[in-house]
């Protein structure tokens, strides 16, 4: 799949037809979702049906755990922001990409969410301006992330979570960044030890990704996971009936014998 994708994006025309279809979220009427608030954007996500699992998940610890804040790092068109918005949480959203942004913002106006703090700038381990590349889902410090061929790319800034005081504690965090997890995570070091009562849901890209050396993508899996279990945070095994969620605490054993990751996989995290 990833194949021919590649194949077709370097078409002719095809960087100008996915920039059309971006910029149209900007004038497509949102829609109501099932869940609840309006929406312009990807058609599962505008159907509701988009990471369901993900969905439920949110929902079941926003209510078990009582989790008042949610940081959405990476955060696209919104679809997480709405939903946390939408569930009574304190709501931080990042995205450096300018397009998405502007869809973002639309979104929240057509929710009147007002009260959502954006960071329009990406996480990393320094303060620091970058070229990324891509559109989108796909938007990424790697070219061709993903087997996402595009000439498409932008100066984005990049801050450190450290540096903007944000308290993490008695929240649920999202990070779906497109490889650069560790980078987020290193720049946040200090926020992330003091944390607590907190849920972390991040992307690990696995071998989708753009580190073709399977050494050098196991050592980064490793250095991530290895960095979360020295800040406190414990893997946990999360699966999603119809009407319940189920929820494990694995051992750090349990935890490394994973990888290396062959796709991108949702990881979460808990730390008391």
């Amino acid at each position: 799949m990833v194949g021919i994708r590649s194949l077709t994006r370097k078409l002719p025309g095809s960087n100008l037809y996915r920039e059309i279809r971006e910029r149209s979220y900007l004038i497509k009427r949102p829609r109501l979702t099932p869940h609840g608030f309006n929406f312009s954007s990807l058609r599962k996500m505008n159907e509701g049906s988009f990471e369901k699992d993900v969905v439920e998940i949110i929902k079941h610890f926003h209510k078990t755990n009582s989790f008042r804040r949610f940081l959405d790092v990476g955060a696209h068109h919104g679809y997480f922001t709405c939903l946390a918005t939408s569930l009574g949480m304190e709501v931080a959203s990042f995205e450096p990409n300018p397009t998405n942004l502007r869809v973002l913002k639309r979104n929240l106006k057509a929710n009147s969410y007002e009260s959502v703090r954006i960071f329009p700038f990406a996480l990393g381990e320094f303060r620091s301006k970058s070229i990324m590349y891509g559109f989108g889902t796909g938007f990424s410090i790697f070219e061709s992330w993903a087997g996402d061929v595009s000439s498409k790319s932008s100066e984005i800034e990049f801050q450190r979570l450290d540096d903007l005081n944000i308290d993490c504690s008695n929240s649920i965090m999202k990070v779906d960044v497109e490889g650069a997890e560790l980078g987020v995570i290193k720049g946040g070091a200090d926020t992330f030890s003091r944390a607590t009562n907190s849920l972390l849901m991040i992307e690990i890209s696995g071998s989708q990704g753009n580190i073709d050396d399977t050494s050098k993508k196991v050592m980064s899996e490793s250095e991530t996971l290895q960095t979360l279990v020295n800040f406190g945070f414990s893997l946990l095994d999360v699966k999603v009936f119809d009407s319940s969620v189920e929820v494990k605490r694995l051992s750090k054993d349990e935890l490394f014998c994973r990888m290396p990751f062959k796709v991108s996989t949702n990881l979460f995290f808990i730390k008391d």
